[in-house]
């Protein structure tokens, strides 16, 4: 970690270190003021912020040895296990639970056991030392973390614990915004070693997407603390909006480069022989990968805030008619979130 992050990691974990004990308090309190649901989403998102804070990307490493390589993995299953069992086993409890109990259970289960298995496989093999290799691994098990804090999202929302909604929440989103900056940042870096563009659009696309999903996360927490406010709800459908616009033009983008890097290597494997072709092929096998992640990261992303953005649009023009809606499309968004 370089010393410029040290401050801020300080103050991170400071944070967590405030929530643990604020959240202790608010359990006790009942009903919050909006100013305490403020504590909560900003400690939330310092909390959030961690994995960034730690994280030097862009920095080669070797993998570790085995024995942590395997400690790792059983940790992931471990706590993989327990959270996604907890809606049946209920232990401990924290409270009494709500008529409905904890709802999508079967969901979390599946979502959470598919995106730990394939956390744990990239954990045990052996990597070669190498920065996009090391960036994906992080990638992997932030969003393995952020399907196991939608479950445990679940239960606090089942138990009534308005204030370590809030904290997890923030926490939530603000790890799902690192998470999506680093694999705008991959997805360009590769873009950039073929030669398909340049370094000031890739920085400029990293820039823009950070900072439109850190706006929509914002105004989800505004809208939270004023649910009544009718031109703060316009605003988040308004910024959503906006969000969903860059979302789909840097998905097209990014898709259109890589199938022109295709398609230029098509024609190359056609003009060359032997340990050229092989190595065409290979790259050809790549970039097919990568455009199939390009494609399903871009389509579950949008269908997802599409959805939500749906949802509350006709929250605000058809106030009667969002409880059947929500009814009907919160499992797929749902689904699409954790995919």
């Amino acid at each position: 970690m370089k010393a410029s992050w040290l401050l801020p990691a300080v103050v991170a974990l400071a944070a967590a270190g405030a929530a643990i004990l604020d959240l202790a308090g608010a359990a006790k309190a009942g009903a919050r003021p909006v100013s305490d649901r403020i504590v909560h989403y900003v400690l939330g998102s310092c909390v959030g912020i961690l994995p960034a804070v730690f994280h030097t990307h862009g920095r080669a490493t070797p993998s570790p040895p085995m024995w942590r390589r395997v400690l790792i993995s059983l940790l992931i299953l471990g706590a993989t296990a327990y959270v996604t069992t907890y809606p049946w086993l209920r232990y401990p409890e924290f409270g009494t639970m709500s008529a409905e109990g904890i709802q999508r259970r079967e969901i979390s289960l599946w979502s959470c056991a598919s995106v730990a298995a394939i956390a744990v496989a990239c954990t045990i093999i052996r990597h070669p030392r190498s920065s996009c290799v090391h960036d994906a691994m992080w990638c992997v098990m932030l969003i393995w973390l952020v399907t196991l804090l939608l479950a445990c999202l679940s239960a606090l929302r089942a138990y009534n614990l308005d204030a370590a909604q809030d904290f997890f929440l923030a926490a939530l989103l603000t790890i799902e915004a690192v998470v999506l900056g680093w694999i705008v940042k991959l997805f360009c870096s590769r873009i950039k070693l073929l030669g398909l563009w340049k370094d000031r659009r890739s920085d400029m696309w990293i820039t823009i997407m950070s900072v439109s999903f850190q706006a929509n996360v914002w105004s989800i927490f505004l809208q939270r603390l004023l649910p009544d406010n009718v031109a703060l709800a316009y605003c988040s459908i308004a910024i959503r909006l906006i969000f969903l616009v860059i979302w789909l033009t840097y998905t097209i983008l990014v898709s259109k480069c890589i199938i022109s890097g295709l398609l230029l290597l098509r024609r190359e494997i056609f003009r060359v022989r032997g340990r050229a072709k092989q190595e065409a092929r290979w790259a050809r096998r790549v970039l097919r990968m990568e455009l199939c992640a390009c494609i399903a990261a871009g389509v579950t992303t949008f269908g997802t805030w599409g959805l939500v953005e749906y949802m509350k649009i006709v929250g605000v023009v058809h106030p009667a008619m969002y409880e059947d809606v929500h009814a009907g499309l919160v499992d797929a968004t749902s689904i699409l979130h954790r995919a």
